[in-house]
Protein backbone atom coordinates (compact mmCIF):
# COMPACT_ATOMS: atom_id res chain seq x y z
CA UNK A 1 0.00 0.00 0.00
CA UNK A 2 3.49 2.51 0.57
CA UNK A 3 4.34 1.91 -2.87
CA UNK A 4 0.78 3.01 -4.22
CA UNK A 5 0.52 6.42 -2.30
CA UNK A 6 4.24 6.80 -2.95
CA UNK A 7 3.11 6.32 -6.38
CA UNK A 8 0.10 8.64 -6.06
CA UNK A 9 2.26 11.26 -4.58
CA UNK A 10 4.94 10.86 -7.53
CA UNK A 11 2.11 11.30 -9.58
CA UNK A 12 0.75 14.30 -8.23
CA UNK A 13 3.57 16.19 -7.69
CA UNK A 14 4.69 15.69 -11.46
CA UNK A 15 0.86 16.22 -13.09
CA UNK A 16 1.36 20.35 -12.90
CA UNK A 17 4.27 19.82 -15.19
CA UNK A 18 2.47 17.18 -17.07
CA UNK A 19 -0.57 19.40 -17.50
CA UNK A 20 1.33 22.52 -18.16
CA UNK A 21 3.27 20.86 -20.85
CA UNK A 22 0.47 20.01 -22.31
CA UNK A 23 -1.50 22.85 -22.37
CA UNK A 24 1.42 24.90 -23.88
CA UNK A 25 1.54 22.27 -26.83
CA UNK A 26 -2.48 22.20 -26.91
CA UNK A 27 -1.89 26.50 -27.19
CA UNK A 28 0.99 26.37 -29.90
CA UNK A 29 -1.64 23.48 -32.12
CA UNK A 30 -4.18 25.81 -31.56
CA UNK A 31 -2.54 28.50 -32.79
CA UNK A 32 -0.57 27.35 -35.32
CA UNK A 33 -4.07 25.89 -36.44
CA UNK A 34 -5.86 29.58 -36.24
CA UNK A 35 -3.98 30.81 -38.41
CA UNK A 36 -3.41 28.49 -41.16
CA UNK A 37 -7.04 28.92 -41.19
CA UNK A 38 -7.06 33.04 -41.30
CA UNK A 39 -3.86 33.19 -43.33
CA UNK A 40 -5.82 32.09 -46.68
CA UNK A 41 -9.18 34.11 -45.73
CA UNK A 42 -6.90 36.75 -44.70
CA UNK A 43 -5.01 36.84 -47.83
CA UNK A 44 -8.71 36.67 -50.22
CA UNK A 45 -9.92 39.69 -48.10
CA UNK A 46 -6.95 41.80 -48.30
CA UNK A 47 -6.96 41.23 -51.69
CA UNK A 48 -10.58 42.33 -52.51
CA UNK A 49 -10.07 45.14 -50.48
CA UNK A 50 -6.71 46.04 -52.89
CA UNK A 51 -9.16 45.85 -55.80
CA UNK A 52 -12.03 47.76 -54.04
CA UNK A 53 -9.12 50.64 -53.50
CA UNK A 54 -7.81 50.64 -56.81
CA UNK A 55 -11.30 51.01 -58.47
CA UNK A 56 -12.07 53.89 -56.03
CA UNK A 57 -8.47 55.41 -56.95
CA UNK A 58 -9.63 54.99 -60.61
CA UNK A 59 -12.95 56.52 -60.56
CA UNK A 60 -11.72 59.15 -58.37
CA UNK A 61 -8.59 59.96 -60.77
CA UNK A 62 -11.96 59.53 -63.82
CA UNK A 63 -13.90 62.02 -62.09
CA UNK A 64 -11.21 64.18 -60.87
CA UNK A 65 -11.00 65.32 -64.89
CA UNK A 66 -14.46 65.83 -65.46
CA UNK A 67 -14.61 69.44 -64.62
CA UNK A 68 -11.67 70.65 -66.87
CA UNK A 69 -13.48 68.37 -69.72
CA UNK A 70 -16.36 70.22 -69.52
CA UNK A 71 -14.62 73.23 -69.52
CA UNK A 72 -13.09 72.02 -72.85
CA UNK A 73 -16.30 71.32 -74.31
CA UNK A 74 -18.02 74.62 -73.11
CA UNK A 75 -14.53 76.72 -74.84
CA UNK A 76 -15.47 74.79 -77.63
CA UNK A 77 -18.74 75.02 -78.04
CA UNK A 78 -18.09 79.36 -77.58
CA UNK A 79 -15.50 78.92 -80.18
CA UNK A 80 -18.44 77.62 -82.78
CA UNK A 81 -20.83 80.66 -81.70
CA UNK A 82 -18.10 82.81 -82.67
CA UNK A 83 -17.49 81.65 -86.01
CA UNK A 84 -21.60 81.76 -86.96
CA UNK A 85 -21.79 84.89 -85.17
CA UNK A 86 -19.02 86.14 -87.63
CA UNK A 87 -20.08 84.29 -90.56
CA UNK A 88 -20.74 86.15 -93.74
CA UNK A 89 -21.02 85.62 -97.51
CA UNK A 90 -17.21 86.12 -97.83
CA UNK A 91 -15.65 82.83 -98.63
CA UNK A 92 -12.50 83.43 -96.69
CA UNK A 93 -14.66 84.01 -93.55
CA UNK A 94 -16.49 80.44 -95.11
CA UNK A 95 -12.82 78.74 -94.56
CA UNK A 96 -11.95 80.24 -91.27
CA UNK A 97 -15.47 78.87 -90.47
CA UNK A 98 -15.47 75.59 -91.36
CA UNK A 99 -11.36 75.38 -89.96
CA UNK A 100 -12.39 76.49 -86.78
CA UNK A 101 -15.55 74.34 -86.69
CA UNK A 102 -13.27 71.23 -87.33
CA UNK A 103 -11.04 72.34 -84.44
CA UNK A 104 -13.98 72.88 -82.04
CA UNK A 105 -15.44 69.50 -83.14
CA UNK A 106 -12.28 67.59 -82.61
CA UNK A 107 -12.01 68.86 -79.18
CA UNK A 108 -15.73 68.10 -78.37
CA UNK A 109 -14.73 64.49 -79.36
CA UNK A 110 -11.64 64.68 -77.42
CA UNK A 111 -13.18 65.97 -74.31
CA UNK A 112 -15.97 62.94 -75.33
CA UNK A 113 -13.05 60.35 -75.81
CA UNK A 114 -12.27 61.43 -71.82
CA UNK A 115 -16.00 61.27 -70.86
CA UNK A 116 -15.95 57.46 -71.65
CA UNK A 117 -13.34 57.04 -69.30
CA UNK A 118 -15.01 58.56 -66.45
CA UNK A 119 -18.40 56.18 -68.09
CA UNK A 120 -15.78 53.23 -67.39
CA UNK A 121 -14.65 54.15 -64.22
CA UNK A 122 -18.57 53.98 -63.24
CA UNK A 123 -18.83 50.90 -64.17
CA UNK A 124 -15.96 49.24 -62.81
CA UNK A 125 -17.57 51.06 -59.30
CA UNK A 126 -20.63 48.84 -59.87
CA UNK A 127 -18.52 46.18 -58.96
CA UNK A 128 -17.76 47.24 -55.63
CA UNK A 129 -21.06 45.85 -54.15
CA UNK A 130 -20.49 42.18 -55.55
CA UNK A 131 -16.58 42.77 -54.35
CA UNK A 132 -18.12 43.67 -51.05
CA UNK A 133 -20.26 41.29 -50.83
CA UNK A 134 -17.34 38.48 -51.69
CA UNK A 135 -15.32 39.98 -48.27
CA UNK A 136 -18.46 39.04 -46.07
CA UNK A 137 -18.45 35.88 -47.60
CA UNK A 138 -14.71 34.97 -46.95
CA UNK A 139 -15.32 36.74 -43.60
CA UNK A 140 -18.12 34.40 -42.77
CA UNK A 141 -16.23 31.34 -44.19
CA UNK A 142 -13.50 32.46 -41.24
CA UNK A 143 -15.89 32.56 -38.91
CA UNK A 144 -16.93 29.19 -39.54
CA UNK A 145 -13.66 27.82 -40.15
CA UNK A 146 -12.88 29.06 -36.63
CA UNK A 147 -15.53 27.66 -34.80
CA UNK A 148 -14.77 24.21 -36.25
CA UNK A 149 -10.91 24.38 -35.38
CA UNK A 150 -12.29 25.72 -31.44
CA UNK A 151 -14.68 22.83 -31.72
CA UNK A 152 -11.95 20.50 -32.17
CA UNK A 153 -9.78 22.16 -29.44
CA UNK A 154 -12.69 22.37 -26.79
CA UNK A 155 -12.21 18.25 -26.45
CA UNK A 156 -8.49 18.26 -25.82
CA UNK A 157 -8.80 21.19 -23.20
CA UNK A 158 -12.22 18.66 -21.72
CA UNK A 159 -9.72 15.62 -21.66
CA UNK A 160 -6.93 18.29 -19.93
CA UNK A 161 -9.69 19.21 -17.55
CA UNK A 162 -10.49 15.74 -16.67
CA UNK A 163 -6.72 15.12 -16.06
CA UNK A 164 -6.98 18.03 -13.99
CA UNK A 165 -9.62 16.47 -11.78
CA UNK A 166 -8.03 13.34 -11.86
CA UNK A 167 -4.72 15.18 -10.17
CA UNK A 168 -7.24 17.46 -8.00
CA UNK A 169 -8.80 14.06 -6.72
CA UNK A 170 -5.26 12.30 -6.23
CA UNK A 171 -4.43 15.28 -4.08
CA UNK A 172 -7.27 14.37 -2.10
CA UNK A 173 -6.99 10.70 -1.62
CA UNK A 174 -2.76 11.06 -0.94
CA UNK A 175 -3.85 13.85 1.95
CA UNK A 176 -6.88 11.93 3.18
CA UNK A 177 -5.04 8.73 3.24
CA UNK A 178 -1.83 10.65 5.27
CA UNK A 179 -4.35 11.98 7.61
CA UNK A 180 -6.14 8.71 8.44
CA UNK A 181 -2.49 7.02 9.11
CA UNK A 182 -1.31 9.71 11.02
CA UNK A 183 -4.75 10.08 13.02
CA UNK A 184 -4.92 5.68 13.62
CA UNK A 185 -1.26 6.30 14.71
CA UNK A 186 -2.29 9.21 17.41
CA UNK A 187 -5.12 7.06 18.06
CA UNK A 188 -3.28 4.37 19.12
CA UNK A 189 -0.57 6.14 20.88
CA UNK A 190 2.41 5.34 18.28
CA UNK A 191 4.80 8.53 17.18
CA UNK A 192 2.87 9.95 13.96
Amino acid sequence: MRRLLGGVLILVVLMPLVLSAALVGMGRAAIAEARAVTDDHLAVINQQLTDIDAALAAADAAFAGVPEAMDSVRAALDDMRVFVADLTADIPVWLAFITGFQGAIADILGVLDDLTDVVDSVTTLQAIPGQLNDVLVELQALVDDLETTGSSRLADLLNVAALLGVWLAGIYLALVWKWLCQGWQMLAGQPA
